[in-house]
């Protein structure tokens, strides 16, 4: 009976153990295999659920009254948590790591300092700021006192953008492909040609064409010959984007849940991905983001609700709604990919899916409301936030760890 009454007590004390261990969630290695030299790595889920959390309340917010920030907004941050701020695209601004303006560089114009739009901001070793325009193709560096180091002209027209900086003071820069003649009406979609550049501007090199945007091309033709072409953006279409890990050249096309590593040179190294489930957009969603582009019209352009209606209803439609429409490379090397948003009701927070460098699946984190990430860094997650009255912000976020 003694032994009975031992043994029962011991499984109820193993009882609530033994439920816990029933209750924990089952997580799958990612398969990895070698298909002619590529890794290929597949997650079936998150290898660290709930490993990365960002705080609500920012750290750090620039504009409004106290320093007004003009949209286009991009930036960058140093080591030492100061941030160079590149606003309307003509100018930047140096603010220490509480917010307070510096210095600033630049103006409206096409002669040496100037800029006539900024599409690209980085920061090289000592300290020294590389701005790409995109209207003239040019790089500007400018060291750290907020003097002119030198420009570097990348008039050839297959250098339209910056992606991303590659050790030694490269580059990886792209242009859009596609037009001319042959120009086709209807749903399409374009790719862009990426390169690696030297720090002068020399020592090209291809690294591949990848997918770009999905538009809407309406083309006008009179005696055999086109007049006009009109590119629109497609609701709920897909767009690529491309990023830089050290070397690496990251490259998330959007066809499926996937990111592609490549070498400099165009060799695949890794290919990673995890289970998307498609669907096609519907009556609701159509009408969820003609309402949201209709209350985002700006004061005094109400009168143009109309015309925003029937402009989304006449454009096409793809098939599917993208896996995802926005990644962002993390300073060590993590991808963060955010699954498709959509149209939808203010206040949701956007859920991103971040692959490890070995191209796990490693977790997924949520970001605030209305936050969209220019820079995920070892501690904080930079991005650009807009007000209720419509004023554009930079805001930092703390990225707390879970172990």
């Amino acid at each position: 009976m003694a032994i009975g009454t031992h043994l029962i007590r011991g499984l109820l004390a193993l009882a609530p153990f033994m439920a816990a261990r029933a209750q924990a969630p089952v997580v799958r290695a990612p398969v990895v295999r070698d298909s002619a030299g590529v890794r290929v790595v597949t997650s079936a889920a998150p290898r660290s659920p709930g490993l990365y959390r960002i705080e609500p309340k920012p750290v750090l917010d620039m504009g409004g009254a106290d320093e007004e920030l003009i949209a286009p907004l991009l930036a960058a941050r140093f080591p030492d948590g100061r941030l160079v701020v590149a606003t309307e695209g003509a100018e930047l601004r140096w603010y220490d790591a509480a917010g307070k303006k510096l210095r600033s560089f630049g103006r409206k114009g096409g002669g040496p300092g100037e800029f006539q739009r900024i599409t690209f901001v980085g920061i090289l070793s000592g300290d020294t700021v590389v701005a790409f325009d995109g209207g003239a193709r040019r790089l500007t560096l400018v060291g750290p006192g907020g003097k002119l180091v030198r420009t570097v002209s990348l008039a050839n027209p297959a250098r339209r953008s910056i992606a991303g900086l590659l050790p030694r003071g490269g580059f990886l820069a792209g242009s859009p492909t596609g037009g001319g003649a042959d120009v086709q009406a209807g749903l399409t979609r374009d790719t862009t040609r990426w390169l690696t550049i030297g720090p002068a501007g020399d020592s090209v090199a291809a690294v591949g064409r990848f997918p770009g945007s999905e538009r809407n091309i309406m083309v006008t033709r009179a005696n055999g010959q086109i007049t006009s072409i009109n590119i629109s953006n497609v609701p709920f279409g897909r767009t690529g984007f491309v990023g830089v890990d050290d070397s690496v050249v990251v490259v998330a096309p959007a066809d499926r849940y996937e990111i592609r590593r490549y070498a400099p040179g165009g060799k695949l190294l890794q290919v990673a991905s995890r289970p998307f489930k498609t669907e096609a957009p519907t009556s609701a969603d159509l009408d969820q983001l003609i309402r949201d582009r209709v209350a985002s019209l700006p004061p005094g352009q109400e009168g143009a609700a109309d015309r925003v209606r029937q402009s989304v209803r006449d454009t096409p439609l793809p098939k599917t709604k993208p896996p995802y429409d926005a990644m962002v490379v993390r300073s060590n090397g993590e991808v963060w990919v955010r699954d498709f948003f959509g149209p939808g009701p203010a206040g949701r927070a956007p859920r991103w899916t971040v692959f490890d460098r070995t191209g796990a699946w490693l977790t997924t984190v949520d970001t605030p409301p209305g936050v969209e990430p220019l820079t995920v860094g070892a501690d904080l997650l930079l991005g650009t936030w807009t007000d209720p009255d419509g004023v554009p912000h930079v805001r930092a976020y703390r990225i707390a760890r879970s172990r």
